[in-house]
């Protein structure tokens, strides 16, 4: 049995058994609603496009109210309508009370022990009952209403203080709030006397709950696809794991500061300390890791809600008018307020004056904002990359009559595989080089994308399958050549279609629109790693050729000139990238120089040097350099048995 046949036996025994185990899985597993077909690995990950809410409104539109998402390895159903939400909010509310299991409840939240994380149980409804009788119901509202009064004085009281210096108000209501909170939890206020002065423990309280939320909404790989999930490829896990030890630190201080005063007062920690034994009043336990997470919870889903933040990102110079409206007016919290006299009504900010947008925020290729023109290639660009690709694509259509005859006539495997997979990578390499204004039109990322993968992905393939041939024996004939390079091309190249489309899919990396974010350090940063890669392989190559263990390689000195070739241009395009990294211009212009030679040259370079005399000579005996090294590679024998 040939390799060839051996390879190609083994990929199809394991596609039969890969379907049939899927067949019988599919048997015993419940129906889903309708939905659009998932990618291999990363799902319906790519279908959620730039917008992800409109994405979801167009695929109601065609598979239902009711459809099935698989996002990596989770499947989604995704309610799209009010009725069919209902039935999951109410009519069918137990069984979808439990959250999924994400990297965040489990490194920050105390590992799932967290009202908003546990799992729908006994344990859940015990801290559900805790909060809502001891905090939210409409009594404990009452019994706290001068807290929230004196603290809101106390608020009023610094900004009238103030006069006409520059207030900020963000972090006075962050104070009031924390504090209003802080009394009500834990019998004292948690940051200074909320007068506005400089509160360090009140910023950096601030810092780490902004942070919780920003790692809160970082789209983790792990979480959905969870084979990767110990690689922690983001590094969002051990971001995490910090952040928590910085809030256990600040909560045990505080659990156990109140220890050691024994309690006093009324408030919501003396109460869980005086419910541990008997938390729910039917014999249940509250432990003390339960006591800090019902704290974290609310302090920092209460300090930091969605309304409070919109305060956060501006500091307001207040006019006497508005001063005096804060101040004539009086505080009756917990009950509807009275009417502002004409005089003293404050004038909203605009911008303040919007609710907090209810969807996730407009992305294109992982940014927020959305490309123009401006940020296109110039015409000369694209012209160079045009005019060379269509007459490559004409050259090779001109002479396509001739090369099949000579390929039928002479019957080598790797030329014709090479020919056919040349072809591909031409084509791909004219759309990519036609299609160049899709990096610039809104809604046309995720195809420009898909196109940028392929084209880059098949000449990859061609580069390294030189390698992979002309780095054999001499004595390796064409079927075991052909059956070599295809496994080692395959696997390297399908583990880097993998990386990208993980990052520019899962992380939103703008790895192939240069338009966008051109400082970009992490999608510099993994060019450099691409490219220093190919680089390292190159250079290790000449290193070897050039040293006393040249005997290891095969005697080729016409080949190693093209190695010399490649070396340069990639060692140029990672120092392009490294300047690029740094927001360099001189980088980013070197960076596209390196990608318009590449993809105006590459492939022609390729197939005058190691393939047109195949199809131009009228026998074997050649002096080419070149040809001559890759008939001893068996680049062209001509053996059908």
């Amino acid at each position: 049995m040939t390799p060839l046949s051996l390879i190609l036996g083994t990929i199809g025994l394991a596609i039969f058994v890969y379907y049939l185990l899927n067949l019988r899985t599919h048997r015993h597993r419940l129906r889903l609603p309708p939905g659009p077909k998932p990618w291999p690995i990363i799902g319906n990950l790519p279908h959620m496009g730039p917008v992800p809410h409109h994405s979801l409104a167009a695929m109601a539109r065609t598979y239902g109210p009711l459809m099935h998402l698989r996002l990596g390895f989770v499947d989604v159903v995704v309610a799209a309508s009010a009725s069919v939400a209902s039935q999951f909010l109410k009519t069918h509310d137990t069984n979808f009370s439990s959250r999924p299991p994400n990297a965040g409840a489990k490194y920050i939240a105390y590992n799932y022990q967290d009202l908003v994380f546990a799992p729908y149980g006994e344990r859940w409804r015990m801290l559900r009952k805790i909060s809502s009788v001891h905090l939210f119901s409409g009594k404990a509202l009452d019994e706290f209403r001068h807290v929230r009064q004196e603290e809101v004085a106390v608020l009023t009281g610094a900004v009238a203080n103030a006069g006409k210096k520059p207030v900020n108000l963000g972090q006075l209501l962050n104070v009031c709030t924390a504090n209003t909170l802080g009394r009500v939890m834990i019998g004292r206020r948690v940051f200074g006397d909320g007068s506005g002065g400089g509160d360090a423990k009140a910023d950096e309280f601030k810092s780490m709950v902004v942070e919780m939320m920003v790692l809160a909404g970082v789209f983790n790989i792990g979480d959905f696809i969870p084979a990767l999930e110990w690689l922690d490829l983001q590094g969002v896990a051990a971001k995490m794991k910090n952040l928590h030890k910085r809030f256990d630190t600040f909560l045990t201080g505080i659990v156990e500061e109140h220890k050691k005063i024994n309690g006093g007062g009324q408030h919501m920690l003396s109460t869980l300390i005086s419910l541990k034994e008997n938390a729910d009043g039917e014999g249940g336990k509250l432990t003390d890791t339960e006591i800090k997470a019902l704290l974290l919870v609310e302090l920092s889903h209460l300090i930091f809600s969605p309304t409070k933040q919109c305060f956060f990102s501006r500091s307001l110079s207040l006019r006497p008018v508005q001063i005096r409206g804060f101040i004539d007016t009086p505080p009756s919290l917990g009950s509807p307020p009275p009417p502002m006299p004409t005089n003293h009504k404050i004038t909203t900010d605009s911008h303040l004056s919007r609710p907090p947008h209810t969807s996730l925020p407009a992305k294109t290729d992982g940014h927020n904002r959305a490309l123009n023109t401006s940020d296109c290639h110039g015409l000369w660009h694209d012209a160079v990359l045009v005019v060379f690709s269509v007459g490559f694509v004409v050259y090779l259509a001109l002479h396509t009559k001739k090369n099949v005859k000579k390929l039928w006539n002479r019957r080598s495997y790797v030329v014709i595989s090479y020919y056919a997979l040349l072809w591909l990578a031409t084509l791909l390499n004219l759309a990519w080089s036609s299609l160049q204004a899709w990096q610039c039109s809104p809604g046309k990322e995720a195809a420009w994308n898909v196109l940028s993968l392929f084209t880059t992905s098949g000449m990859l393939c061609l580069e390294i399958s030189l390698l992979a041939f002309l780095l054999q024996e001499d004595y390796a004939t064409g079927l075991d050549a052909l059956a070599h390079n295809f496994v080692v091309s395959g696997i390297v190249v399908g583990v880097d279609m993998l990386l990208k489309v993980i990052y520019v899919f899962g992380f939103g990396v703008p790895l192939f629109i240069d338009g966008v974010e051109s400082s970009n350090k992490v999608k510099w940063g993994l060019w450099i790693i691409h490219k220093l890669l190919v680089t390292a392989v190159y250079g290790f190559i000449l290193f070897v050729h050039f040293s006393k263990w040249r005997d290891k390689l095969p005697p080729r000195p016409a080949f190693y000139n093209y190695i010399v070739i490649m070396f340069v241009v990639n060692a140029v395009a990672v120092f392009a990238c490294g300047l690029a990294g740094v927001g360099a211009g001189l980088g980013i212009w070197l960076y596209n120089l390196t990608v318009v030679c590449y993809h105006s040259f590459y492939l022609p370079f390729l197939y005058i040097t190691f393939l047109a005399d195949f199809f131009q000579e009228n026998d074997f005996l050649l002096e080419n350099a070149y040809y001559s090294e890759m008939k001893d590679a068996g680049f062209f024998d001509a053996d059908w048995d």
